[in-house]
C-alpha cells in the first residue's frame, strides 16, 4: 500500500496559480491586439436626405469569446493564488488548515462582529504577523458589480 502524499506548506502552489494567471493575461494581450485591429468595428456611411446630412454609424463588434474566457481564467487563478497563499500560511502551524481557509475579500471594510468572525475563520491558523499584513491590504471591492463574486458572498 502506498503512503499518502503529505504536502508541506510553501509558495509553490500560489506561484503556480499566479504563473497560470500570467499565461492567461499574455493570451488576452494577443487576443486584444487582434480585436483592436480593423475587425473590431464596422463603419457605415449613409445620407439622410430628409434633414440633408451625411451620417456615419460606427458599431463595435462583439468581443471574442476567447478574450472573455481568458479574463475569467486569469481572475480565477489570481484569486486562487491568494487562497493557496493563505492555506500555505495556515499550514505552517503543523495542523491541517480548516476548510474555511481562504484569502479574505469583503465587499466592504470588515467592521461588524459577523465580519470579524468570518475573517477569523478565513485566516485561522495563519501566523499573527501574516494576518496583520493581510489586514493592512484592506482588500475590498466597494461599489463594483463583481464584488459578490470575488468575495464569495
Amino acid at each position: 500500500m502506498l503512503a499518502p502524499i503529505v504536502r508541506r506548506p510553501g509558495l509553490a502552489d500560489p506561484y503556480l496559480k499566479l504563473s497560470r494567471a500570467k499565461m492567461h493575461l499574455n493570451a488576452l494581450d494577443v487576443l486584444l491586439k487582434e480585436f483592436t485591429g480593423p475587425k473590431a468595428y464596422a463603419v457605415r456611411r449613409y445620407d439622410d436626405l430628409q434633414p440633408k446630412r451625411h451620417c456615419f454609424e460606427c458599431k463595435l463588434l462583439d468581443v471574442p469569446d476567447d478574450a472573455c474566457l481568458a479574463v475569467g481564467d486569469a481572475f480565477y487563478n489570481m484569486r486562487s493564488s491568494l487562497d493557496q497563499l493563505v492555506w500555505s500560511l495556515s499550514g505552517l502551524s503543523g495542523q491541517n488548515p480548516p476548510q474555511t481557509t481562504q484569502f479574505p475579500i469583503f465587499d466592504h471594510p470588515p467592521s461588524t462582529k459577523r465580519d470579524i468572525e468570518r475573517l477569523d475563520r478565513q485566516v485561522a491558523g495563519v501566523p499573527a504577523k501574516a494576518i496583520d499584513e493581510i489586514k493592512s491590504l484592506k482588500v475590498s471591492f466597494e461599489g463594483t458589480p463583481t464584488r459578490r463574486i470575488l468575495s464569495g458572498d
